[in-house]
């Protein structure tokens, strides 16, 4: 794993924003927001640098404020100063302050499902996307930056690379998917112990042996102890079409050099009864499998604000969900334990608001959009009230999935 970056101007202020969504004391959040709004014009990138200019500032800062709203913004300067130099302490308190929110949130406008789906996958979520270089993701032992197609996220080994079961829980919905969530039953392999002969010639002899037997459910914690567990997947233009401009859909833009495009595939283990009510919520509402995508890149896999969002010139990588014809599908996948595979075809059918994000120099703009790993909703991922979605189910064998891969 390479060396961790030094801790950004912008990670420093999303700990400071992430101190005043949590706190209760209206002295600390006056302060709170004095620190964040001259941070933000300050227009910085390092952290050392953010942290001189606040304490230059330090005196304009508290003019206006009383004595206890002084004793807080010294204390936050304080820890500022004291954080500059611990990139893995801001990065894991802001992965926290995700999670945090993501539970606050939800998904389709559920907290307890937010909640118990960011507990249920835990340590289990891979990603594949591509990275820029210098940004810090998480894997399975610890945090770090390498850049490219590698795998990555909390149950990813660093460098690993793409695994197949993600492509192929989608392979009945055909080339022609765009967007996409699956649901198939989690396995492991299953052994019986079996007399085998070891040895050749006069050397023969035998043992007991285990030989593989099948496989067996995979079982997970959950809400009420151990569950059979589900793998479920998400993917964004796996087969570039997008790239191809297929039907004018958006192009989910690369992040390296010289690469036309870019995709997204997520992939994590719920416990059943959670995953269950995952997708329900997306059948009501198919934005929730945005909402579980994002959820999962931005607390289990560590992807930060700017990362998400895009700085620096660097596309972000948030896929271009705005921009998706409300015509186009999200197909369901869903698979059984005897391996028989329904696809859904998903549709938004109201049009979304606009959205105004606002300016992002200002405290309250730079809160409510989500710089602190807030799940964005509503126009910005195509929400509407539960209960408008439709589906076009269909048998994903034999001729019906001939004529649906056409």
């Amino acid at each position: 794993m390479e060396t961790l970056q030094p801790v950004g101007a912008a990670e420093l202020l999303d700990h400071v924003n992430g101190l005043l969504l949590r706190s209760r004391v209206e002295d600390q959040r006056v302060a709170l927001r004095a620190v964040l709004a001259t941070g933000l014009r300050s227009r910085t990138t390092t952290g050392t640098d953010l942290v001189r200019i606040l304490t230059e500032f330090e005196g304009g800062l508290t003019r206006d404020l009383n004595r206890q709203q002084r004793i807080h913004l010294n204390a936050t300067l304080e820890q500022l100063d004291q954080l500059r130099s611990q990139p893995e302490v801001v990065r894991e308190g802001n992965r926290r302050h995700r999670q945090w929110q993501v539970a606050q949130h939800g998904i389709a406008g559920d907290p307890r499902l937010g909640s118990d789906v960011a507990t249920g996958m835990a340590g289990t979520v891979t990603a594949s996307t591509q990275r820029p270089r210098g940004a810090t993701v998480r894997y399975r032992d610890g945090l770090g930056t390498d850049s490219g197609n590698h795998s990555f996220g909390d149950g990813a080994a660093t460098n690993g690379t793409p695994g197949t079961d993600t492509r192929s829980a989608f392979a009945a919905a055909g080339p022609r998917m765009y967007e996409g969530v699956a649901f198939a039953p989690a396995t492991q392999p299953s052994f019986r112990q079996q007399a085998v002969q070891t040895g050749r010639l006069w050397w023969k002899k035998t043992e007991n042996g285990a030989v593989r037997d099948g496989d067996k459910p995979l079982m997970v914690p959950g809400p009420n102890g151990l569950e059979p567990g589900v793998r479920v997947s998400y993917a964004f233009d796996p087969h570039q079409l997008g790239q191809r401009r297929r039907q004018d859909l958006p192009l989910y833009p690369s992040v390296q050099p010289n690469q036309p495009g870019n995709f997204l595939q997520v992939q994590a283990v719920l416990p059943a009864s959670v995953a269950e009510r995952l997708r329900e919520a997306i059948r009501q509402d198919p934005a929730a499998a945005r909402d579980f995508a994002e959820q999962a890149l931005r607390v289990n896999c560590g992807v930060d604000e700017r990362t998400w969002t895009g700085a620096d010139g660097v596309p972000p990588m948030r896929p271009p969900w705005d921009g998706v014809p409300r015509s186009e599908p999200i197909h369901l996948v869903s698979t059984d334990l005897n391996g028989a595979t329904q696809v859904e075809e998903l549709f938004f059918e109201t049009q979304s608001a606009d959205h105004d994000p606002g300016l992002a120099a200002q405290v309250q703009a730079y809160t409510s959009q989500g710089h602190s790993g807030q799940v964005r909703r509503a126009a910005d991922n195509g929400a509407r009230p539960p209960g408008t979605a439709t589906t076009l189910g269909r048998a994903a064998r034999g001729q019906d999935q001939r004529n649906h891969e056409a």
